[in-house]
């Protein structure tokens, strides 16, 4: 197991913002595996958000991919909710 100092930069290497993720995503670039996590405004939670402005995020990166048609072609969007009944609990 790699120490404290190497787990470091290997998070830091991996770990990204969705900055970064939108950057690679402009320029047509995505590793083989990406995460997106929604930050406090745009996660679509009640209390600290709003739904469309999660929407508009989503549609974003499908525009993006769009504008990549290999990178669309190539790419699985999946889109999860940790709340089980959404608005409704």
């Amino acid at each position: 197991m790699p120490g404290p100092r190497q787990q470091a930069l290997q998070r830091q290497a991996h770990i990204k913002d969705a900055v970064d993720f939108f950057d690679e995503l402009d320029h047509g670039h995505l590793p083989a595996v990406s995460y997106l996590k929604p930050d406090s405004f745009d996660d679509g939670h009640p209390a600290s958000s709003k739904l469309n402005i999660l929407e508009s995020m989503m549609t974003r990166v499908v525009d993006g991919l769009k504008r990549h048609e290999e990178l669309f072609e190539s790419t699985v969007f999946f889109v999860t909710f940790d709340e089980g009944g959404g608005y409704w609990d």
